[in-house]
C-alpha cells in the first residue's frame, strides 16, 4: 500500500512537474517576505494562537479562528513554526487550484491535445501574479482563505457537497460571508442540505466558544464589522479603479483576450449552453460580487481585492486555453506557450523580491523595542502604544493607546512607547506635544515616556487581555438592520441565542 502510495506521488511529481516548480518558488518567496517583514495582522493571529493553546497573554477578538488553529500546531517550533504554516498554506493553495483547474477545465483538460497538466499549469501560473506573491501571506489568510474557497468552488461546480469548506473560507477570513448563497447553488435539494449541515457543523465549534466567552455567539464577527466597517465610515474612500489594473498587472492583455472569448462563448449557440458557460457565468459573477463589495467598504486597502485574482487567474486561463485549443499553431507549439507564461512567473517573482527588498525591514525596530523592554526590566509593566501589537508579538505586555490619554496614563504609573515615524490614523498628538513628558529610554527610532513618580516596582502591572472589541453586540446588529426596519426582529434573534446584555 505504502508502495503504491509514493509511485503515486512520484508518477504526479513527473506529471506535473512545472506545477511543483512554481510552488516551490512562490512559496520561497512568501517564507522569505515573511523573514524580512512581519506584519500587524500575522502578528495578531500568531498572538491569538499562543492565547488559545498556550496560555498566551493578549487576544483579539475580532480574529478569524483558522489560521490561529493552524499555527499552534507548530509555533511548538518558535519561529520557525511561522514558516512552516506559510508552507502549508502555500501547499493548500496548490492543490486547490489543481482541484479548480480539473473542474473549471474538465472538456478541455480530457482533450489530448490539451490535456490537464497544461491546464493546470496555466490556471496555477495566473494565480500567482504580482499581486497575488506580494499580498498571499504576508497578512496571514488571504491566500489561506482563497485556498478553502477554491476547494469549494471545485466541488460546487462539479455537483458534489462542499459546503465545509465553505465554512472553513468563512473562519479563515469573515468577508467570505458575502457567498453563503452559493450553498443553494445544486439541483439537489438533499445535497443543500448537506452543504448547509458542512457549513453549520465547521462553524458551530467557534460560535459556541464566542458563546462562552462573550456570551453572543457571533461576538468575533459583529467585532470585525464594528473595527472594519461601522467605526471606519468617516473615512470612507472613493474606489479607485486603478487598483484593479494593479491587480491584473502584466496578466492584463491575457484577462481581455480571455474576456473576449468568454463573451463569444456566451452567445454563441450551442447545446448544453449553460453547462458549457457555467464557468464563465460563474467568475463573471465573482468578480462583480469581489468589486461591489470593495466598493462599500471604507477603507479601501488594495489588499482588499486579493480575492480578485480569481477571476482575474480564470479569464486569463480561459483566454489561453481556448486559444489553443482551437488554433492548430499554437496547440503544436504548446511548449511555447508554456515557455512564455513560465517567463512572465519569472518576471513577477523578480519583481515581487525586489519590492519586498525594497520595503526593508519593518519590524527591526519592533524587535528592537521588544529587547530594550527586557533589557530595561519593564517585560511585566504594563505599556502602551499606537503600534501595541507588534511589539506585544515580542514580549506580551503592550497594549492599545485607546483614547490617547497619555497623561492619565502616566500617573497611573503606565508606559507610553511612541515610534518617531509610525504615525496612525488614530493618533491625536504630534510628538512636539511629548516634550513635556519624562522619558525612561530613547532611541533613534523610539522612546518610552514615564510619569514623574514612576518606580519599576509600582509600575502598573501586564494582566490578560482577552475582552471583545465592542459590547452589546445585538445593539449593533439591529442598528444593521434599522434601515430595513428589521431593527427589533434582529435584536430580538440575537438576544435570543445569547446571554443578558450581550
Amino acid at each position: 500500500m505504502v508502495h503504491k502510495k509514493i509511485e503515486e506521488i512520484k508518477l504526479f511529481l513527473k506529471k506535473n512537474f512545472l506545477v511543483v516548480a512554481l510552488f516551490v518558488l512562490s512559496t520561497a518567496l512568501f517564507v522569505y517576505q515573511h523573514y524580512t517583514n512581519l506584519s500587524w495582522d500575522f502578528s495578531a493571529y500568531v498572538l491569538n494562537a499562543k492565547y488559545l493553546f498556550y496560555h498566551g497573554a493578549y487576544f483579539e477578538s475580532l480574529r478569524t479562528p483558522v489560521a490561529p488553529v493552524l499555527l499552534a500546531v507548530f509555533l511548538i517550533f518558535g519561529v520557525i513554526g511561522e514558516h512552516l504554516y506559510i508552507i502549508l498554506v502555500s501547499a493548500l493553495f496548490m492543490y486547490a487550484n489543481i482541484k479548480l483547474s480539473d473542474a473549471v477545465f474538465k472538456r478541455w483538460a480530457l482533450e489530448e491535445k490539451i490535456g490537464k497538466e497544461f491546464c493546470r499549469v496555466v490556471l496555477y501560473t495566473f494565480s500567482l501574479s504580482f499581486f497575488t506573491l506580494i499580498y498571499a501571506t504576508a497578512a496571514g489568510t488571504e491566500l489561506l482563505s482563497l485556498a478553502f474557497f477554491e476547494l469549494f468552488l471545485a466541488m460546487m461546480l462539479t455537483g458534489r457537497v462542499s459546503g465545509w469548506y465553505l465554512g472553513l473560507a468563512f473562519l479563515s477570513m469573515y468577508s467570505f460571508i458575502l457567498y453563503l448563497p452559493l450553498l443553494l447553488v445544486n439541483r439537489k435539494i438533499k445535497k443543500i442540505g448537506y452543504n448547509i449541515l458542512g457549513f453549520a457543523v465547521v462553524t458551530a465549534p467557534w460560535l459556541i466558544f464566542n458563546y462562552a466567552h462573550f456570551g453572543n455567539p457571533f461576538a468575533s464577527i459583529i467585532d470585525a464589522y464594528a473595527n472594519n466597517i461601522l467605526f471606519r465610515q468617516y473615512l470612507m474612500q472613493a474606489f479607485d479603479y486603478k487598483q484593479i489594473l494593479t491587480v491584473m498587472g502584466w496578466f492584463l492583455p491575457f484577462a481581455a483576450i480571455g474576456a473576449v472569448l468568454a463573451i463569444f462563448s456566451l452567445f454563441a449557440a450551442k447545446k448544453e449552453w449553460f453547462s458549457r458557460n457555467k464557468p464563465v457565468i460563474f467568475f463573471s459573477v465573482l468578480a462583480f460580487l469581489v468589486l461591489w463589495d470593495y466598493n462599500n467598504i471604507p477603507l479601501k486597502q488594495i489588499r482588499y481585492l486579493f480575492n480578485l485574482t480569481l477571476p482575474v487567474a480564470f479569464f486569463c486561463s480561459f483566454g489561453v486555453i481556448a486559444l489553443c485549443s482551437r488554433v492548430k499553431m499554437l496547440i503544436s507549439r504548446k511548449n511555447l506557450v508554456i515557455f512564455i507564461l513560465i517567463a512572465l512567473f519569472i518576471l513577477n517573482l523578480f519583481s515581487a523580491y525586489a519590492y519586498i527588498n525594497g520595503a526593508g525591514n519593518y519590524d527591526d525596530k519592533f524587535y528592537s523595542a521588544g529587547s530594550d523592554i527586557k533589557k530595561l526590566g519593564i517585560e511585566n509593566c504594563e505599556i502602551l502604544s499606537p503600534q501595541w501589537v507588534l511589539i506585544t508579538y515580542f514580549t506580551e505586555n503592550v497594549y492599545a493607546l485607546g483614547g490617547n490619554n497619555i497623561k492619565s496614563s502616566l500617573d497611573n504609573n503606565k508606559i507610553v512607547l511612541i515610534f518617531k515615524n509610525e504615525v496612525t490614523m488614530d493618533d491625536e498628538f504630534t510628538l512636539g506635544q511629548l516634550d513635556i513628558y519624562k522619558r525612561l529610554y530613547e532611541t533613534k527610532d523610539y522612546f518610552f515616556l514615564i510619569g514623574e513618580k514612576f518606580a519599576i516596582e509600582n509600575c502598573s502591572k501586564k494582566y490578560v487581555f482577552d475582552g471583545p472589541y465592542v459590547t452589546n453586540h445585538c445593539k449593533l446588529i439591529a442598528e444593521k438592520f434599522e434601515g430595513l426596519g428589521l431593527d427589533s426582529l434582529a435584536f430580538k434573534s440575537c438576544s435570543l441565542v445569547s446571554k443578558p446584555g450581550a
